[in-house]
């Protein structure tokens, strides 16, 4: 396309997309290495190969895994509660129905395996997040918008 012509949204859109893709494709195969280092395949083809020819047991002790474990079980057991600050001293009323609300959420959500799952993506592949959806449709029971949050995947596709 020539630059004099004016793109389209969707084709804006497209290149966008592409050019994040192609800027990304070097953190991402680093990614996937990460993560198979953390799940024990750490040896290429050709290094296994040889191992089997010199007879050699191929032994990994992984110690990358159990560093991201212990990462992520303390993380677990530190984690805090939400809570929510008053600005002045009248907004202390407030602040305590934003803290029930908060860990309303929080429990119905089952949020913590969430977070736990999160922050094991951040520290092997480098990514991570959640994605708070609201649903148009009620709940039956509670007649309340139905609330989901989701984990997003690093290696979305």
């Amino acid at each position: 396309m020539q630059a004099t012509e004016s793109k389209t949204p969707l084709e804006t859109l497209i290149t966008w997309f592409e050019d994040a893709e192609e800027a990304t494709e070097a953190a991402r195969k680093k990614s996937e290495r990460d993560r198979d280092y953390y799940d024990g395949n750490q040896l290429t083809p050709a290094e296994l190969k040889t191992l089997t020819d010199r007879g050699q047991p191929d032994v990994i002790i992984n110690r990358i895994q159990s560093k991201v474990n212990y990462l992520v079980g303390f993380e677990a057991t530190n984690r805090t509660d939400p809570k929510g600050f008053p600005r002045t001293p009248q907004d202390e009323g407030a602040a305590e129905a934003c803290t029930d609300a908060l860990r309303y959420v929080e429990d119905s959500a089952e949020l913590k395996p969430k977070f736990s799952n999160v922050w094991e993506n951040m520290l092997v592949e480098g990514y991570g997040g959640l994605e708070l959806l609201v649903e148009e449709k009620t709940d039956t029971a509670t007649g309340q918008p139905r609330r989901e949050i989701a984990g997003v995947e690093w290696d979305w596709d």
